[in-house]
């Protein structure tokens, strides 16, 4: 069966007009899809930042706990590194028997303080 060109033509622009629509509705699902997946994978991304915004202000609040801590216990090493060095130092030697031990030197006394309020209550 020969067709005329005329009706080749008109069969041959169907088959054009058929593969474009496909063409095009295979590009739209195509973009549906990314785009479909694009919006999932922005809303993972709001849900996880709610979820990990309070936990950073609760590591922040942490970390300046910690901080504080460690200067407290900077100034006591501090304190303790000037003990350290003046409990060796040869030239403080008299004053720290002195200071650590309860004997005196003969010439010293002990002296207690009373008050006055504390004697009456105690006759």
């Amino acid at each position: 069966m020969n067709l005329s060109p005329h009706s080749q033509q008109t069969k041959l622009r169907h088959q054009n007009d058929t593969r474009t629509l496909d063409f095009h509705r295979h590009l739209q699902v195509e973009v549906t899809i990314k785009l479909i997946f694009s919006w999932v994978l922005a809303l993972g991304a709001i849900v996880a930042l709610v979820k990990l915004v309070p936990y950073h202000f609760s590591q922040q609040a942490k970390l300046r706990e910690i901080d504080a801590q460690v200067e407290e216990t900077r100034g006591r090493v501090d304190r303790l590194k000037e003990e350290l060095n003046r409990n060796f130092d040869s030239q403080q030697s008299q004053n720290l028997m002195e200071e650590y031990s309860p004997r005196l030197a003969p010439h010293q006394s002990i002296i207690f303080w009373l008050d006055r309020e504390q004697n009456r209550h105690r006759q």
